[in-house]
């Protein structure tokens, strides 16, 4: 939850600040109700290489581990 709220608070982007928090209970029902342990130790990976791309500035590299992130 907390590395969602950093990117989406760190785009400054009112639209997608507000979105998110409109299906952030959503969000955080199906975490606690859908996932089991080892997809959400998966997901911390998947995180992690999204945060790195985000820190050696490769808008492509993130933009693609964001998609990839999602479809899952």
């Amino acid at each position: 939850h907390e590395f969602h709220l950093m990117i989406i608070n760190s785009s400054h982007n009112r639209y997608l600040i507000e979105t998110y928090n409109r299906i952030d209970p959503k969000i955080h029902f199906f975490r606690f109700s859908a996932l089991s342990v080892s997809a959400c130790l998966n997901m911390m990976d998947r995180h992690r290489k999204i945060l790195d791309a985000i820190i050696s500035r490769d808008e492509e590299l993130a933009e693609q581990r964001m998609e990839t992130h999602l479809k899952l």
